[in-house]
């Protein structure tokens, strides 16, 4: 039988391609043939695959040689050389693809019921894989049962017929489509899929989601073949409602895969779920694969509406283990006072630092605006870290402000340790869930979590791939009762600010007293002008990257020096150059994500006002205590506190003022306050001319759990205080010259 994944005479090329909504690539590019070169070499370079995690001791290994005979020749010489390299698989791989005869069935047979999975698995176990491998394998047997029906269905038709009829196939028809809740997953899993299928000539894997042109998204859908789709589910129900061609290629899809389903209800897209699987064959007519950390009633309930009546469930999860991986080590400290929280954050990235070299920790923050103001002052205070320079401490900044180009350098540069030395990667929930980060070694979490979850799964980015890790959690004072009320059962110990402090300072001691400094590798480019040409003609898969000089780099010693310093310099030069109008957003953001957190806390929103003004005054060396209107505080929930209501009564006769040096105003039946040289509004904010801190855009005031910026086609609010923008990957800079002179004379390295 002729069989077009074998031969090419037919005409039908079968490459690579990711014609996605890689938009860097394919703006650089000219030919399908250079994209795939492009994004197959990037890829190598760069973004590293689902980690191969090692089972426990005394937990058999199985090779993937025990699947090669169900397998494609071209998917397995992917597997086990390149580019994935594997002999064996982890343990979810291993319980998925053991089911390999059963999943392979074509749908249409009698027993073709038992093809739909239900997965319970953590995330960092290799189930990407785990779900591509028969995904594609049945869209290679799909293609080749079509071919052989076609045959017999017109036993006198020529070569080239075949040929045509094939070409419209693949063309019109969809294999797999992947659902997953954020943009940066949905890139991952595309990217593992073009590796995966980079023998395997003109495979089309197809990208949609927020953060990039849907009308570029589109031009690239007309351009080839659409084998795979993965997409966010914001941006392909807008697509379906759109495009009727991608609307008539997805009523054919054979396989549906819910992957993070968990994630995906809690960030509140069901209906949209919904709405994509009415597009959708029936699912008597299709497989569908369902995976999620926790199998709750609403994901029953999904599972009902999306698969067949018995579908297979694979738990993955140990008995008796919870999702925190039980190796890692979990403390939180509740902050004595407010102050206490900078120096108490970096101690904790210090005490790191010195345990791992060249170790990464990710910061978790609720809001945008937290987001960007706590990378800024990190930013700032490197050089007093243990690793005291930009080359040796670099910090990333990661959040739906950023563009998705942006999200895509940052994600890269951190999980590839670009340079060298230590990273820090400061970020919103966009990081919480699923997306791989290698060798990270510390998960910092800034006030509350959005749910439970959330906080399980922040705490899964390190410790992955059987490696070691740590979690650490810091609260403000009001926030003392979550962990009790809202963290029971999780093996989460106690950490005073002083215990901490008093370890860090014992371990200074002991390396300045020895005089054996920590040694890093720093890795430097040497840019030459041959390699910086980019033929629109070149084809090699291999990586276009300039050649590099690594060398070792010593801490510089005494540690303990540049330690004791911070303290000053934070309160007296860092903390006062930061704008009142952003300590006032970032306040007026935390108002609204602590809103709904009265029950989560067990507190009064009297008590959560007053811990975050507190938070205002003292971490933030705001110089009087915050103002909002009552009206303001009424829109954000906190109008249901008699305590609440009698604390903004009074104030100079009128309720609104003052010492600000004017009296205050209200406009009519709106929750829009001025006094003097500033004024504070639910919808926006001015805070008098005091130079800002050098933030880019927000989405939005508070953003503590929502659905991904790009993927909901929102735009950037801007705010009248913002004349100054986010730094890149490294820092922030201001448009202001003299302000940046002052900042940079205190904060560079």
């Amino acid at each position: 039988m002729l069989s077009l994944i074998s031969k090419r005479a037919v005409g039908l090329s079968f490459g690579a391609t990711v014609t996605s909504t890689f938009s860097i690539y394919s703006r650089a590019l000219n030919s399908a043939a250079t994209l795939q070169a492009k994004v197959l070499a990037d890829d190598a370079a760069h973004v590293e695959h689902e980690p191969r995690v090692e089972p426990p001791e005394g937990v058999n290994k199985k090779p993937f040689s025990n699947i090669q005979s169900s397998i494609s020749p071209l998917l397995y010489r992917a597997i086990t050389q390149q580019p994935f390299n594997y002999t064996h698989m982890s343990p979810v791989q291993d319980s998925l693809l053991s089911n390999l005869p059963e999943l392979l069935k074509i749908p249409g047979s009698a027993e073709s019921e038992t093809r739909d999975l239900m997965v319970k698995a953590k995330t960092g176990t290799g189930k990407t894989l785990a779900f591509l491998i028969p995904a594609i394998e049945t869209r290679i047997r799909d293609i080749e049962a079509e071919e052989a029906q076609f045959k017999a269905r017109n036993p006198d038709a020529s070569h080239q017929d075949l040929i045509l009829h094939m070409r419209r196939f693949v063309a019109e028809t969809t294999g797999i489509v992947i659902l997953s809740p954020t943009r940066e997953l949905a890139t991952q899993i595309a990217q593992e899929a073009v590796k995966l299928t980079s023998h395997i000539k003109q495979f089309g894997i197809r990208l949609f989601v927020g953060g990039a042109s849907k009308n570029m998204q589109l031009r690239e859908w007309d351009r080839g073949r659409r084998d795979i789709v993965v997409a966010t589910p914001g941006r392909l129900n807008d697509v379906l409602e759109t495009s009727h061609s991608v609307k008539n290629n997805l009523s054919t899809t054979r396989t549906l895969i819910l992957d993070e389903a968990d994630t995906l209800l809690e960030m509140g897209f069901k209906e949209e779920i919904d709405q994509i699987v009415s597009q959708l064959p029936a699912k008597e007519e299709r497989s569908t694969y369902l995976f999620s950390a926790t199998i709750s009633p609403e994901i029953s309930a999904i599972a009902r509406k999306t698969m067949k009546s018995n579908p297979k469930i694979v738990d993955c999860v140990p008995q008796g283990e919870t999702n925190v991986h039980a190796h890692i080590p979990q403390y939180y400290t509740i902050l004595p006072t407010p102050e206490y929280q900078m120096t108490h954050i970096f101690n904790l990235i210090a005490h790191d630092q010195l345990l791992h070299p060249s170790g990464k920790t990710i910061i978790f923050l609720p809001t945008t605006k937290m987001t960007q103001l706590f990378g800024q002052i990190l930013t700032s205070v490197r050089r007093h870290f243990p690793w005291n320079s930009t080359g040796l401490t670099r910090v990333y900044e990661m959040h739906g402000g950023r563009s998705q180009s942006e999200r895509e350098g940052i994600a890269r540069d951190f999980r590839g340790g670009k340079g060298g030395g230590y990273q820090i990667l400061v970020t919103s929930d966009v990081s919480a869930r699923g997306v791989d980060y290698p060798g990270v070694t510390r998960v910092i979490q800034i006030g509350v979590p959005t749910t439970r979850d959330i906080y399980v799964h922040r705490v899964g980015r390190t410790g992955r791939a059987g490696k070691s890790g740590r979690g650490d959690l810091v609260l403000l004072p009001f926030e003392a009762n979550y962990v009790t009320n809202a963290l029971y059962k999780l093996p989460i110990k106690p950490l005073g600010v002083s215990d901490l402090a008093g370890e860090l300072t014992e371990m200074v001691k002991q390396i300045d007293e020895s005089g054996k400094a920590p040694v890093v590798s720093q890795t430097f480019q040497l840019a030459t002008i041959s390699q910086s040409r980019n033929y629109s003609n070149q084809r090699s898969s291999q990586p276009l990257s300039s050649p590099t000089s690594v060398k070792e780099v010593k801490m510089e010693l005494p540690v303990s020096k540049r330690l004791e310093s911070l303290k000053e310099n934070l309160n007296e030069n860092i903390l006062p150059m930061i704008g009142e109008e952003a300590i006032m957003d970032n306040f007026s953001a935390l108002l609204g994500y602590y809103g709904g957190k009265g029950q989560d806390l067990n507190t009064t929103k009297d008590t959560i006002l007053h811990g975050l003004k507190r938070w205002a005054m003292d971490a933030m060396k705001l110089a009087e205590e915050p103002y909002v209107s009552p009206t303001f505080l009424a829109k954000l929930g906190f109008n249901n506190n008699r305590h609440v209501q009698s604390g903004f009564r009074g104030r100079g006769g009128q309720g609104f003022q003052r010492n600000r040096g004017g009296g205050g105003q209200m406009r009519n039946g709106g929750g829009y306050v001025k006094r003097g040289d500033y004024s504070f509004g639910a919808r926006e904010s001015g805070y008098g001319n005091k130079n800002g801190f050098g933030i880019g855009n927000s989405e939005d005031r508070y953003d503590g759990q929502r659905r991904d910026q790009g993927d909901r086609d929102r735009r950037s609010r801007s705010n009248s205080w913002d004349n100054s923008r986010g730094g890149g990957r490294d820092g922030g800079r201001s448009s202001n010259n003299s302000f940046k002179n002052n900042w940079d004379r205190y904060s560079s390295a």
